[in-house]
């Protein structure tokens, strides 16, 4: 197991469950083949929380969400010879975020990935 693995949700769940069925913390650990540390981390937050979820982690979020990409995509989509800037206009004229032509193309280098449920 790689150091920087994160637990998925049915992982925490399967540690929390074992431990509810009066598994002790080596047992789990060696059963699942998560180290010891982790188990122990899973169950102090579950008992201290009553979560098993992991916390959100730091950064900047993103400027632009799935809706907006949507939009932006539909822009680029209709007019594909505009330029960035004409592609910046256009996206601030829909009443939508105030965003800069760098993020604009970033966006289309590297588009949101949408989340589908």
């Amino acid at each position: 197991m790689t150091k920087t693995h994160e637990l998925t949700p049915f992982e925490r769940g399967e540690i929390v469950g074992l431990y509810k069925g009066s598994h002790n913390i080596t047992n789990i650990s060696k059963t699942l083949d998560i180290p010891r540390s982790t188990v122990n981390d899973v169950i102090v937050k579950w008992k201290k929380d009553g979560l098993t979820s992991s916390s959100p982690r730091p950064g900047r979020p993103p400027i632009m969400n799935d809706r907006d990409q949507q939009h932006l995509n539909r822009l680029i989509r209709d007019d594909r010879q505009q330029s960035v800037e004409d592609l910046t206009k256009k996206f601030k004229e829909m009443g939508l975020k105030s965003v800069s032509t760098a993020t604009i193309r970033r966006m289309q280098k590297f588009p949101v990935q949408l989340e589908i449920s």
